[in-house]
């Protein structure tokens, strides 16, 4: 991620958060270790999180494992996951 386009697009506030939020992605160990950015599934099945950058913007990042972990029920265990493919960076849509 260019710092330059970063803050071109969401500004030089959001998007200096937007570095904090990836770097604490980089350094957890699950998504229930991030301090910050209120983490939330996105959708019924919980297949993808976000967490929020400032108040207008969302990194939204979903497991990336050959076979993601599931528990018996199906869904993605996330306490699992230490791989991740960001999908979105950018304002709430």
């Amino acid at each position: 991620m260019n710092a330059d386009v970063a803050k071109e697009c969401l500004g030089a506030t959001v998007a200096e958060q937007l570095f904090g939020r990836l770097a604490d992605i980089e350094a957890a160990t699950s998504v229930y270790d991030l301090p910050l950015g209120n983490p939330h599934a996105v959708g019924d099945d919980e297949e993808s999180y976000a967490l929020v950058i400032g108040d207008t913007a969302l990194i939204i990042f979903a497991a990336n494992h050959n076979q993601n972990p599931r528990d018996s029920d199906g869904h993605i265990d996330w306490n699992l996951v230490s791989r991740i493919r960001i999908l979105h960076i950018g304002k709430h849509e």
